[in-house]
């Protein structure tokens, strides 16, 4: 015990200057973490830096999709920062700049999937870098004032009445809200669906049927491929006139309520096929000597045969796939 105790006693009486070299010791060891703690620091700081402009150049490339389905499914309307490359089929917008990035965007057509088929690239150049995005969409075209004028490919939805001005054609299927006329010399590749009155002028061909909700004026040498699907409302009156030399498929009418009345004109030389009256519909015929129909069915039971499909969309747009490349 008094070894013990003497030994204690010695190292108190050596304390004296441990406190200095306990610093020296300390400080060292405090050298030593700093440097790879401060680089540490600094390295996730650039790290955490460069994924925010990552995500931000992701973001503004997005944006950049949503420009270009904007721009198509406003018909391809003149814009100041939008051309269409005839020649090429293809669209572009001027380069702007969002999130730090500066973005361009090409649109061209995919008619492989369907006229209404589009794919987007967009590209966003930060200062970390670039990425790009792609995108398959599908855009169906307003025209709110008046339809697209030349040669135009693609759905088209109009919001009030159309008219297809003399010479111009459409590839594509045609949904109208109001009356719809085609002017003469004028052609649509496709269905058309009128919610209205329809009418069509001379030497003028519909390929595909023919929908409406109102009356429907064929006037001479016009020409549809398909069918005509008359589809009234309790209570009213249609009329469907042919003005001569007019070519046409079968003829449907029915009502959404308990009955209508429908009168059909054929004149010199007008031919249609088969007509099929549903149930609750009064028809009345003025068939001219020299018109041409099929058989009239009365007792149509609205499902067979099948009517017409009517196409019915309206102005707008979808992605379809999405691939993100940085």
């Amino acid at each position: 015990m008094n070894i013990i105790r003497s030994t204690i006693r010695k190292f108190r009486q050596n304390e004296e200057g441990i406190v200095l070299p306990l610093i020296l010791v300390l400080l060292a060891i405090g050298m030593l973490l700093i440097t790879p703690t401060l680089g540490h620091g600094y390295t996730s700081l650039q790290a955490s830096t460069a994924t925010e402009s990552r995500a931000e150049e992701l973001y503004a490339a997005d944006s950049g999709i949503e420009e270009g389905l904007f721009w198509l499914v406003n018909g391809h309307v003149d814009n100041m920062y939008w051309d269409w490359d005839e020649i090429n089929g293809t669209g572009s917008r001027d380069p702007y700049v969002i999130n730090r990035a500066t973005v361009t965007v090409t649109v061209q057509p995919l008619p492989a999937l369907g006229s209404n088929y589009y794919r987007i690239d967009s590209v966003a150049t930060g200062p970390y870098g670039t990425t790009t995005v792609l995108s398959q969409v599908w855009a169906a075209p307003g025209a709110y004032e008046g339809l697209p004028g030349g040669d135009y490919e693609g759905d088209v939805f109009v919001d009030g009445d159309g008219s297809l001005q003399a010479h111009d054609s459409i590839t594509g299927d045609v949904v109208v809200t109001g009356d719809f006329t085609m002017n003469a010399q004028t052609d649509v590749d496709g269905d058309v669906s009128v919610h209205g009155d329809f009418t069509q002028h001379a030497q003028t061909t519909v390929t595909g049927n023919i929908c409406a909700g109102g009356n429907v004026d064929m006037l001479a040498h016009s020409t549809l491929a398909g069918d005509i699907y008359l589809m009234l409302d309790d209570g009213e009156h249609s009329d469907i006139v042919y003005h001569g030399q007019v070519e046409t498929g079968d003829i449907f009418v029915a009502t959404t309520g308990t009955s209508a009345t429908v009168l059909i004109d054929l004149d010199n030389k007008d031919e249609c096929g088969d007509i099929y009256i549903g149930a609750g519909v009064v028809l009345t015929t003025s068939f001219h000597k020299f018109s041409n129909h099929g058989t009239v069915h009365l007792d149509w039971d609205g499902t067979t045969p099948a009517p017409p499909d009517c196409p019915e969309f309206a102005v707008g747009g979808a992605v379809i796939n999405t691939y993100e490349i940085l």
